[in-house]
């Protein structure tokens, strides 16, 4: 269970496999969404935001029929004031890089 707070994802809740430190959440109309896996791209007509985990992430397992269970991460993510590009927020090696510096900046 991964929480947002602040921003347009504010208050939404997300299963996601990963928590990593800087998170791209999307949009697309009332759908929200968050790039967690390394393959993962955004996709025409979504809009991207971008996040910072708040908190050390955890582990939790959920045991539900119909194969909608599994380990999910669990984590805490604060919106960013200043967000990144919108270049840095749709290419995936742009936004790595813009998390890496990011990183150096602390």
């Amino acid at each position: 269970m991964t929480i947002f707070n602040g921003g347009p994802a504010n208050g939404k809740v997300l299963n996601l496999k990963r928590s990593p430190l800087y998170l791209r959440v999307t949009q697309a109309g009332d759908r929200f969404d968050a790039l967690d896996q390394l393959s993962d791209e955004p996709r025409q007509g979504e809009t991207v935001f971008a996040y910072h985990r708040s908190c050390e992430p955890g582990m939790m397992h959920i045991n539900a029929k119909g194969g909608a269970g599994g380990f999910f991460s669990f984590a805490t993510y604060g919106y960013i004031a200043e967000q990144p590009s919108l270049a840095e927020l749709m290419d995936t090696t742009l936004w790595r890089e813009w998390c890496r510096h990011m990183e150096a900046r602390k």
